[in-house]
């Protein structure tokens, strides 16, 4: 899976989900750690996040600086909400 440095990932703020429970970040974060990541972020043509923010903010509770993604391309606003 390639990498991407999570600096470069534009994350909307109309995010669907609102909700960030710190204590869900440092159990995604504990398993990040133990296991690596499972699943790739999801970003578009232009870096603009479709979905992994939590990925992203547990990432970032272990300094890491680059991130497993996945592109997607031409995908329309509902699509992107699925």
């Amino acid at each position: 899976m390639p990498l991407i440095e999570i600096d470069k990932i534009a994350i909307p703020e109309d995010r669907w989900r609102k909700e960030d429970i710190q204590e869900e970040l440092q159990e995604l974060a504990s398993s990040l750690k133990l296991r690596g990541q499972l699943h790739p972020v999801i970003i578009d043509e232009d870096y603009i996040l479709i979905t992994g923010e939590r990925r992203i903010k547990a990432a970032l509770l272990l300094d890491w600086i680059q991130i497993e993604y996945k592109l997607k391309s031409n995908l329309t606003d509902l699509e992107k909400r699925e």
